[in-house]
């Protein structure tokens, strides 16, 4: 699961427990382009992902091992790559809290991993050209949503910060970061701050940094 090729991040390259891996499967739940390139390049192993996102997968319904992988989610988490959240739009008249549809869901969903972590309201969910909930606006909101917050204790500086996140056919996300209001002098140092924050993040991103 991407959990574990996150964690997998951390053990060193010389570590015997990768020298010995010849290929890596991955099921469970999409997998970020950034995450798997980092994962290839930490260990010299190809990833495949498992067909249908099972840890049950057969290594007949991976990904080809020479093959070039689909793009699969975005992973905001630091440490997890990605944990669930759940978009809510309500019918007229309906009213519920995140607190309320967290609670349900916790006791509804069996894998408690699988839970939530977080519910969003939106007036209405995005949809596709045949009527299909479009999956991939919803995975660039929570994009933009986790660099937001991520970058907020940078704000007291008294810049602005502008975050997009657009699709991208060779990333799957792009975020683009803007930040406003900077004294050329200090953008060396604000890059790197911002770089640094952003970091944790398995999402490709481009920051601009003006005045």
């Amino acid at each position: 699961m991407p959990t574990v090729v996150s964690a997998l991040l951390n053990v060193p390259a010389n570590a015997s427990q990768l020298k010995i891996l010849k290929r890596f499967g991955c099921g469970a739940a999409p997998i970020s382009v950034e995450v798997r390139r980092a994962f290839e390049a930490h260990t010299g192993v190809a990833l495949m992902e498992g067909y249908g996102l099972t840890e049950a997968t057969a290594l007949t319904h991976c990904t080809p091992q020479d093959g070039e992988p689909a793009a699969g989610s975005i992973g905001p988490d630091a440490y997890a790559g990605e944990l669930p959240v759940a978009y809510v739009a309500l019918k007229p008249g309906a009213s519920a809290a995140e607190e309320e549809l967290r609670a349900f869901c916790a006791d509804k969903v069996p894998e408690r991993p699988a839970a939530p972590s977080e519910v969003i309201f939106l007036d209405q969910l995005p949809v596709t050209a045949v009527g299909k909930i479009f999956k991939l606006a919803l995975r660039c909101d929570a994009t933009r949503r986790a660099f937001d917050t991520a970058l907020a204790p940078l704000r007291s500086l008294g810049v602005e910060i502008r975050v997009e996140a657009t699709p991208d056919d060779r990333y799957g996300i792009v975020a683009r970061v803007t930040v406003l209001g900077v004294d050329p002098a200090a953008w060396p140092t604000l890059t790197a701050e911002v770089n640094g924050i952003l970091g944790r993040f398995a999402v490709h991103r481009e920051v601009v940094i003006e005045p």
